[in-house]
């Protein structure tokens, strides 16, 4: 499992350095609320975290940053940086 996130992790950069060449990227923060709490070794909570942006967003999304913060009750919040949406196009 961890051989495919660092092979996806990989194909990420590489499609960022493509996209580099087209201009700047631009990152937002997205936050999930996941049910149970967060794991208590940090680089599993990044694994767990990274993981599940993947799911939900891809791997073009490129998330990065990723946290994973205490919520109310048994639930966390991750949170990660990823590639924002592009703007629609300005009509003429």
């Amino acid at each position: 499992m961890k051989k495919f996130i660092v092979l996806i992790l990989f194909f990420t950069l590489f499609l960022c350095l493509m996209n580099l060449s087209q201009g700047q990227l631009k990152l937002c923060t997205k936050h999930m609320t996941i049910p149970s709490v967060c794991p208590k070794d940090p680089k599993e909570a990044e694994f767990v975290c990274l993981n599940a942006f993947f799911n939900k967003y891809g791997a073009t999304k490129s998330p990065d940053n990723c946290l994973c913060k205490p919520s109310i009750g048994n639930q966390h919040i991750y949170q990660c940086d990823i590639i924002c949406d592009p703007p629609p196009p300005k009509q003429t």
